[in-house]
């Protein structure tokens, strides 16, 4: 499978790692990665992507983002 431009930056918002230290997260950087996964999102720059959308739907679990699609329909993309 090739990489796309796409794809790409969809792996480095993936590889953001919240934890500033082994018991917590920034919830800043968090949300900062949500954000910016639902961008991805809405462009279509996910659909190649399944890692990006489980990413994107443990996000949601920890804090929805109203209007949006629930977790487990992310899932099952």
């Amino acid at each position: 499978m090739r990489c796309d431009r796409k794809m790409e930056v969809a792996f480095m918002a993936c590889a953001i790692n919240p934890s500033t230290d082994l018991h917590t997260d920034s919830r800043e950087l968090r949300q900062r990665q949500q954000k910016l996964l639902w961008l991805l999102y809405d462009l279509g720059h996910l659909e190649r992507y399944p890692m990006a959308l489980g990413n994107l739907a443990d996000l949601e679990e920890l804090e929805p983002t109203p209007g949006r699609p629930d977790p487990l329909t992310l899932y099952h993309k």
